[in-house]
């Protein structure tokens, strides 16, 4: 059965209308893809895994018990006296301080309208292309921070780590440098790119004339 759809002549002229004003000016449209981007990076946090894939613990190489040893430096050369708890802990990985999560959900920061028909996705933070891609993490070990863990060594809660805090002791380590293991959150998937087009369709939908 063929059903007749009538459009007015001045309907179809505004949806034109409508339509060459979303092709010129796509703006709101590339707002919604970044958003959808952003979505799926707050999902790759929150489940530890990126298009199927599970990213890996903290540390993989590394045996049981796990000693976060950068974020033990962190902790103690941002002031505080002991590490931690979850600095013994795998997972959640990428977390630790929340700074780069926020960076990313945080939309009006995060999403870039950067051309026409462009949107840019991501971070400026320092260690969020480590996070992405990998790389090498170097921190500074100060003279205070060689004292506490020395001491936290001592205590009942810091002796199943004594082993591999140790080195971090010596005169001779002002610095560290440790391996970090991608951990993808950004970059395009087919459940994105068919999202993308759904909303695509949907935002072209709606601009369509009311059927009479």
């Amino acid at each position: 059965m063929v059903r007749e759809v009538k459009v007015k002549a001045g309907d179809a002229l505004e949806y034109l209308a409508k339509l060459r004003k979303e092709l010129e000016d796509p703006e709101a449209l590339l707002k919604q893809f970044g958003a959808l981007v952003v979505s799926q990076a707050q999902r790759a946090f929150r489940e530890q895994e990126f298009d199927g894939k599970p990213w890996p613990g903290r540390y993989p190489n590394q045996e049981d018990p796990v000693v976060n040893l950068a974020g033990v430096v962190q902790d103690l050369e941002g002031g505080l006296e002991k590490p931690k708890a979850n600095r013994f802990d795998r997972r959640p990985a990428g977390k630790d301080s929340g700074g780069l999560w926020n960076s990313i959900i945080d939309k009006s920061q995060s999403v870039k309208v950067s051309g026409t028909y462009a949107v840019e996705v991501g971070s400026v933070l320092e260690q969020a292309s480590r996070i992405q891609f990998g790389g090498v993490h170097s921190q500074s070990v100060s003279p205070s921070t060689r004292q506490k863990i020395g001491r936290y060594i001592k205590t009942a809660e810091g002796a199943p780590h004594w082993w591999r805090l140790l080195f971090l002791t010596a005169d001779e380590t002002t610095e560290i440098s440790t391996d970090v293991v991608p951990r993808p959150y950004l970059g395009m998937t087919q459940e994105l790119e068919r999202k993308i087009i759904e909303t695509a369709e949907r935002d072209l939908e709606e601009m369509k004339p009311e059927e009479r």
